[in-house]
């Protein structure tokens, strides 16, 4: 199972998943991972995307662009509780998470992140 959607329509903790920084691109920019984080409460969330399509020779740029969801992720003082692969964030359920030939190479850069913003968040 795959979701796809418009990029503007992704929506993290309230905010534009535009709005949100980007802690990492990789695959010749075709994946890029989202983070929205509050050190203090030490918690995040991360979204990770790939381009699907778009009109623009700047895809990112693109009202149009249609990304597909690769995994979001929610982190607290204890780590990382929250991991849907593939999933519509508004309707989870036990038969989400299958992803078609996925790029590991890619995905794994991705996740070292996560491992990355983890360990520096999640300090209990």
């Amino acid at each position: 199972m795959s979701y796809k959607c418009l990029f503007s329509a992704l929506r993290m903790n309230g905010k534009s998943l535009g709005d949100c920084a980007m802690a990492s691109e990789c695959s010749d920019g075709n994946y890029r991972l989202y983070i929205d984080m509050d050190v203090e409460q030490k918690r995040f969330s991360c979204m990770a995307v790939s381009f699907v399509c778009a009109d623009l020779d700047d895809v990112w740029a693109c009202p149009a662009l249609e990304v597909e969801l690769l995994f979001s992720v929610e982190g607290y003082f204890d780590g990382v509780r929250h991991m849907a692969f593939a999933a519509d964030p508004s309707a989870l359920s036990e038969d989400d998470g299958y992803m078609h030939y996925p790029d590991i190479s890619g995905i794994l850069c991705l996740l070292n992140e996560v491992k990355s913003i983890e360990s520096e968040i999640c300090t209990s």
